[in-house]
């Protein structure tokens, strides 16, 4: 049995990467061996290359959004596959999912849709160009003429049911699974007290309303420290970012990192404070390392976190600070959540529970 999955991932390390990677891992256990790649550049990145460590099969295909080519290109896919078995395919993102239905429809197999944060962000009536309103459009009619769609929180579903008024009736909710991280170092500081972000940029990230919060925060509490993680999208935001992190000794930039997991566990606290999260694998990481976490009261993180119990939720600086002055001065409390954290992440977000689900649900659909 072959399943073939075809991806068109934004960023290197991205959710979607991590996605794909995730199940590839499981590939000896459920039979993966193929995938296509619509984006020809990742065929010697690093994640191809831990695609083929998984013993998967990697197929590339320089798709176009031109419609005239796409015969062409299906022809040459069906060519590239040869006399494989295909029964389904999986899709992350607008571009994919228009050859993922054209496929699906030429080779006649199933196409099952998964919804991930960055597609809910679309609003195509709100200022977008003529060929996004048009992809947006095209993206409606794929999602509700697939055979199902999968989506990575009740948040995520919500906002593309307002967006393309999703009507496919083998729609659910089946939540990321977050794989084990490595901590090569453990210790907290006694003598400071850092607040890390991971993934930054202004706007949707809202690193430079956690900024103004911190240098409020700093004020009142010595010996903080913030760490900012990532790239912030843009050139003009990582720019802006930049210059602030100069002008103050205690914001650090922390451009890329191997390590997330030490960066996490040597945290007093990990802030999310994107509005519009879809998931937050962050908070999740969080858990796991027995971090506190700190997330914007909106969007995917309400469906993750219990305020006060295994987290906390806010949405004003008030909020914030009174969240820090709990981690700092009660211990007992701080103790007793991330202990109930880890055990959430155990119990609901471990790697064998997402397989679990997953798995689990394309056996209900009888994909596999």
């Amino acid at each position: 049995m072959y399943i073939l999955r075809i991806i068109d991932p934004f960023f290197p390390g991205g959710g979607a990467q991590k996605y794909v990677l995730q199940l590839s891992e499981a590939s000896k256990k459920y039979g993966i061996t193929t995938i296509l790649i619509t984006n020809i550049k990742h065929q010697n990145s690093d994640y191809s290359k831990k695609l083929i460590d998984n013993n998967i099969e990697v197929i590339y295909v320089d798709f176009s959004y031109n419609p005239l080519k796409i015969h062409t290109q299906v022809k040459e896919i069906k060519n590239k596959l040869k006399s494989k078995k295909i029964f389904f395919i999986a899709s992350h993102l607008r571009k994919a999912d228009i050859l993922g239905y054209v496929l699906s429809r030429k080779l006649k197999i199933k196409q099952v849709i998964t919804l991930h944060g960055h597609i809910s962000s679309l609003n195509f009536n709100n200022g977008f160009s003529y060929k996004e309103k048009l992809l947006s459009f095209v993206h409606r009619y794929i999602i509700n003429s697939s055979f199902g769609v999968i989506a990575n929180s009740k948040y995520t579903l919500d906002i593309n049911n307002k967006l393309y008024s999703v009507s496919n009736k083998n729609s659910i909710v089946i939540y990321n699974g977050i794989e084990k991280l490595a901590n090569l170092n453990t210790f907290k500081k006694e003598d400071s007290f850092i607040i890390t972000q991971i993934g930054i940029g202004i706007g949707v990230k809202n690193s430079d309303i956690l900024i103004e919060y911190f240098k409020q925060l700093n004020l009142k509490y010595p010996n903080l420290e913030l760490r900012l993680v990532g790239n912030a999208g843009s050139e003009r935001n990582f720019q802006e970012l930049k210059t602030i992190c100069k002008e103050h000794n205690n914001i650090k930039l922390i451009e890329h990192t191997d390590d997330i997991g030490s960066l996490i566990s040597t945290s007093n606290a990990v802030v999310v404070f994107a509005t519009q999260e879809g998931f937050g694998r962050t908070i999740i990481e969080s858990f796991q390392m027995n971090t506190s976490v700190i997330a914007w009261n909106e969007g995917a993180p309400t469906e993750l976190i219990s305020h006060q119990k295994d987290g906390f939720l806010i949405k004003n600086y008030q909020e914030f600070e009174q969240a820090i002055k709990t981690i700092k001065e009660d211990k007992q409390m701080i103790s007793e959540l991330t202990n109930k954290a880890q055990k959430k992440y155990k119990d609901n977000f471990s790697l064998n529970i997402f397989e679990e689900n997953i798995f689990g649900q394309y056996k209900k659909w009888r994909l596999i």
